[in-house]
């Protein structure tokens, strides 16, 4: 029983590894960081609420998340956060400089990783995409 869960958790490692390694990387920079309200997003002191498609229920309160835009040679993206932001700070955004040049992935229509300085992945929100036009 205990090797039958050790291999599926295995497996499951396995696969996230090989998405991981799949991603189409590519260099950005870093143009502006900043916040914006949204109802998309929970907020996390209101407890534990099943994740809806929509708007949240029954309030109209707007959860602060924080907004990133970063250029590649071709492409303008406007980027949200997918989590709230706790205690007035998202640990990412003390990452970000702007100018500096960052590593990311587009995946599907709307998600972006971005690779972080400690190496892990960040996932972020694609709200905006924009063709550069040639200089």
């Amino acid at each position: 029983m205990l090797a039958r869960q050790a291999v599926g958790v295995l497996a499951v490692l396995l696969v996230a590894a090989c998405a991981a390694a799949d991603r189409q990387w590519q260099s950005g920079t870093w143009i502006s960081v900043g916040t914006t309200t949204t109802p998309w997003v929970g907020d996390p002191s209101a407890g534990n609420r099943p994740m809806t498609p929509g708007p949240i229920a029954g309030g109209s309160s707007m959860t602060e998340v924080a907004t990133y835009v970063i250029e590649t040679t071709a492409l303008r993206l406007e980027l949200q956060g997918i989590e709230p932001i706790a205690g007035g700070k998202n640990a990412f955004d003390l990452e970000v400089k702007i100018g500096a040049p960052v590593t990311l992935a587009l995946e599907g229509k709307r998600t972006v990783f971005v690779k972080r300085s400690n190496g892990k992945e960040q996932r972020l929100l694609l709200t905006k995409k924009t063709a550069k036009k040639p200089s």
